[in-house]
This record gives structure tokens, sequence and C-alpha cells, in this order.
């Protein structure tokens, strides 16, 4: 695929150009209301915050994902214990990958929890990064748990893989969404 614009391909690129036009259309409103001497609230610089974090993520992932590929596939075998062909499908294969969605999950409880009093003691902008930031752990912690235990599936039948990946997917958005509900 030719290379259009900063090493993207046509497609990565125009995902990154449409965020990058609803950002800054986003971030004009913003300073349009600032300019006319309208007060922002906490919540909206929270927002605005969380919102460009967010979206510089989605705009720069292609980028991340090019740099990650230079990244020796071993290297990354090695850090998170992928399985090789001999490695057979455990209890303690189930167990890490049930413990470590609900250290996810326990991560958005004290991401809500915390994040509530971070806003009101420190503000939108303080808040947002410090949210984003625990958000962004927590997602990475259950996705690569996820990808742990598929792993181990994809030596299987395809029909046991497909199982067994729509299960564990939904256990992950599970345990995340009941972190995020028992906040109070």
């Amino acid at each position: 695929m030719n290379k259009k614009l900063f090493g993207y391909g046509i497609w990565e690129s125009i995902i990154s150009v449409i965020f990058l036009v609803l950002i800054a259309y986003l971030d004009y409103l913003l300073a349009r209301d600032l300019i006319e001497g309208k007060k922002l609230s906490e919540q909206i610089i929270f927002t605005a915050v969380f919102i460009n974090l967010l979206s510089a993520v989605v705009i720069s992932l292609p980028f991340i994902s090019k740099k990650a590929e230079s990244i020796s596939n071993e290297t990354i075998k090695d850090f998170l214990e992928l399985p090789d062909k001999k490695s057979k499908l455990t209890f303690p294969v189930f167990s890490n990958f049930l413990g470590e969605q609900a250290l996810a999950a326990f991560l958005a409880t004290v991401l809500i929890y915390t994040g509530k009093q971070a806003l009101q003691e420190y503000g939108g902008f303080i808040s947002a990064i410090y949210m984003f930031s625990l958000y962004f752990v927590a997602l990475v912690l259950a996705s690569i748990s996820l990808v742990r235990l598929l792993a181990f599936l994809t030596k299987y039948h395809w029909v046991l893989y497909a199982i067994g990946a729509t299960l564990s997917t939904g256990i992950m958005f599970a345990f995340f969404n009941i972190g995020l509900k028992l906040a109070p």
C-alpha cells in the first residue's frame, strides 16, 4: 500500500485526519467560548482534556503500531510469556486470566472513585490526565491478559477458538464494567 502521510496508509490517514478535524473543531468551540469571556466549568475542562488525550492516542496508533513492528516477536513473546506450541491449557492459565481481569476491574473502580475526588480537589485539567492514565493502564492490562489467553486457544480448532475468544472477551468487558459500576 502506498504511504501518503507521515508513513500512514490511506485508511490510517483518513481516520487520523477525521479525528484531528473533530478535535480541532471541539477545541475551537472551547477557545471561542473562552474568547467570548464565558467561564468553563471544571467538568468541561476535564472532558476537553480527556477527549484530547484519547484522540491523540487514536491519531498516533498507526505510528505506534509501525514502531512496535520493529520490536522482535521473541522479545514481546518473552515479556508477555506467550505460550509456545507445546504449552498446555491449564487451570492456572484461566486463573491468571481471571485475576488479571479482576485487577483491571479494580483499577476501573479506583479510577472512578479517586477521579471524582481529583476533579473536586485538583480541577479538570489534572484530574483528566490522572483518569486518562489509569484508564489507559486498566485497558492495556485487560487487553494483554486477553491476548495471553487467546494465544493458548489459537492452537485448537477454530470453533473452540471462536467460542473461547467470544467468552473471554465477554468476561473482560464484564469485569471492566463491574469495576466501573461498583465505584460510588
